[in-house]
């Protein structure tokens, strides 16, 4: 646990400022699950001794813990931070396939990995696309905008500027963060009580900005609305292309295309794509028989 933490620490000053933080923080996280027909799957995390389960006083040693899998270990499974270990001591593993979240985790192993005598797995970024379909190209032209001003703006793409929206929207967002920044502010020393509240209280903060979001983007809507007609190209390329802030491979699968348009596309992709990609594409589908 400690050299995760110390992978953490050395990753930090690395990502800073450039979005792609560390998902999962040590610190507080499951490191190992048990799993029972009687007490279901339990989380495992670093305190006391050594490890011990949520809302539990006593704990077990490192070396108590090995013995506790070795003697039952169809019992046990690893959790997010410790699996890529787990795989690369049971599997031969060339490189590990993977986004730039899982990347971000990856990242702070290295420590682990050198401590635990695991090679340095190579981490190639998997295939990252926006598809742009004909009513999301019409959209754009309509807005007199391109691709990349919609991507960089993260869902939140605006032609009207922010000054446009109520102020009580922003104010809203505001007091989220100060509120979730308030709430993280504690996080050191409730740690010192107990590291698992300290994750919780990072969640209950994220929960409190993301709750707050929703309202917010629920004000933004109704404002849309009655905001004329552009509104709902703003609508459709923010939705469509950066679904709910976030990258559109991540939020709509590619059923929906391939129904529309055929999986021809895929093949084409396929064919032009090279080995390894760590650019992100931009995917213009068009009916067949029409003009690309």
């Amino acid at each position: 646990a400690l050299s995760l933490v110390v992978g953490r620490d050395r990753l930090a000053p690395l990502v800073a400022g450039s979005g792609v933080d560390p998902a999962i923080d040590p610190s507080g996280a499951a490191l190992a699950f048990h799993v029972s027909e009687e007490r279901g799957r339990r989380a495992l995390r670093a305190g006391g001794d050594g490890f011990r389960y949520d809302g539990e006083s006593g704990s077990r040693t490192p070396a108590e813990l090995a013995a506790e899998i070795i003697e039952e270990p169809g019992s046990w499974s690893a959790a997010a931070l410790t699996r890529p270990l787990v795989q690369d001591l049971v599997f031969p593993t060339c490189a590990y396939v993977g986004g730039w979240g899982e990347l971000a985790y990856h990242a702070q192993l290295a420590v682990l990995r050198d401590h635990c005598d695991v090679p340095q797995t190579p981490f190639v970024p998997r295939v990252s696309c926006t598809l742009v379909d004909d009513e999301a190209r019409g959209s754009l032209e309509k807005l007199g905008t391109d691709l990349r001003e919609v991507l960089a703006a993260r869902g939140e793409y605006d032609p009207q500027g922010d000054g446009d929206a109520p102020p009580v929207i922003a104010a809203l967002r505001r007091t989220a963060e100060q509120a979730g920044q308030a709430l993280r502010d504690h996080r050191a020393a409730l740690s010192e009580l107990e590291p698992a509240l300290a994750a919780n209280l990072k969640r209950t903060a994220d929960q409190v900005r993301q709750l707050v979001e929703k309202v917010a983007g629920k004000a933004e809507r109704v404002h849309a609305n009655n905001s004329g007609k552009g509104m709902r190209h703003v609508r459709r390329v923010n939705n469509g292309l950066a679904p709910k802030g976030l990258p559109q491979e991540r939020v709509l699968g590619p059923l929906g295309f391939t129904a529309r348009y055929g999986r021809a596309w895929v093949d084409a992709l396929y064919r032009e794509m090279p080995p390894i990609s760590s650019e992100h594409l931009a995917v213009h589908l068009v009916q067949e028989g029409a003009d690309a």
